[in-house]
């Protein structure tokens, strides 16, 4: 299994339970079995939501079921809500091109 780096993020501390982190989530050997025990031992059952959502996400509440023992790609996820300068690079970015969403164009748009 490959070893992923997150060592050049800066750990994530003003959290909104936003979700955007909440996606396809990478995890490795270790990260497995933490939230495997974790679950067990917290009556938490994961939710068949789908590839492209986490299935630890409580989206009713907010909430990350296995917060505790979240994959580190999650603790380091770079969210663009909670970083004021990340908003405003994203907005620099819209006045000098236009943007769009790769997942709605594929997802919610016409068929290919």
């Amino acid at each position: 299994m490959k070893k992923i780096n997150f060592d050049f993020i800066p750990p994530h501390l003003n959290c909104k339970n936003c979700g955007e982190c909440c996606g396809l989530v990478p995890i490795g050997e270790k990260e497995y079995e933490d939230i495997k025990k974790y679950c067990i031992d917290n009556n938490v059952i994961p939710k068949n939501v789908g590839i492209f959502d986490c299935p630890f996400r409580d989206n009713e509440n907010k909430k990350c079921l296995i917060y505790e023992v979240r994959p580190e790609i999650c603790r380091r996820f770079i969210c663009s809500k909670s970083m004021p300068e990340i908003e405003d690079a994203k907005k620099l970015c819209e006045k000098t091109r236009e943007t769009v969403s790769m997942r709605n164009i594929f997802f919610d748009g016409e068929p290919l």
